[in-house]
């Protein structure tokens, strides 16, 4: 892997890729059998589509980090079911709202989460608990001052974490101190007590919203 490879993250116009990649039969030879199988099981035709498109994109993406022949091979199931390289290799994250994705490759772990924007309909202590892990990740980052804006970009937050540590949101929200507070107590939680948390190695740790 060359070593000025960092980290980058790419936009994906999933509908366009969509048209070359799938429409045009170019692109698609990236992804394996095993793979273009799984998308068969969507019933919805964009969802399908826009599935494999994000699998065109990443495994494209991933081309001049490990070559073409290792883009193309299977992943393995890492920690919480998440995809990962055989072998040596960057780490990476992928993440799609309807058309829209978004492609994460970097030398150290990365997670990218993108979600529509909607009314959340979530007890008010559980909203305050998610909001205060959130800004504990990333004390420093302003968030919108709406109020489903604001959950929602605190939830991006959390999920892009579950990814990059490996824990799953489910563990996530609870080292984070978000599950299973009740009205009354303190909305943050605890610290975090296992390692890799943010309270052991937040100088190893970064969160940018995009």
């Amino acid at each position: 892997m060359p070593a000025q490879r960092q980290g980058e993250v790419w936009r994906v116009d999933c509908e366009e890729v969509a048209r070359h990649g799938l429409d045009g039969a170019r692109g698609i030879d990236i992804v394996p059998a095993d793979e273009i199988e799984r998308s068969r099981t969507f019933a919805d035709r964009d969802r399908r589509r826009h599935w494999l498109a994000l699998r065109i994109a990443l495994r494209s993406a991933l081309v001049p980090w490990i070559g073409r022949t290792d883009a193309a091979g299977p992943f393995r199931l890492g920690a919480a079911g998440r995809p990962a390289l055989n072998g040596h290799g960057p780490s990476f994250s992928i993440s799609h709202t309807g058309p829209l994705g978004l492609v994460a490759i970097a030398t150290d772990s990365i997670g990218v989460d993108i979600e529509p924007e909607r009314a959340a309909a979530i007890a008010a202590w559980r909203r305050s608990a998610i909001e205060a892990a959130a800004i504990m990740l990333a004390p420093g980052l302003a968030l919108p001052d709406a109020p489903e804006p604001r959950f929602i970009q605190c939830w991006v937050r959390l999920e892009a974490y579950a990814k990059a540590s490996g824990w799953g949101i489910g563990r996530t929200l609870v080292e984070l101190g978000a599950a299973g507070a009740r009205q009354g107590e303190p909305a943050g939680g605890d610290q975090p007590s296992s390692p890799g948390g943010p309270a052991e190695a937040s100088p190893n740790w970064s969160v940018v919203d995009l």
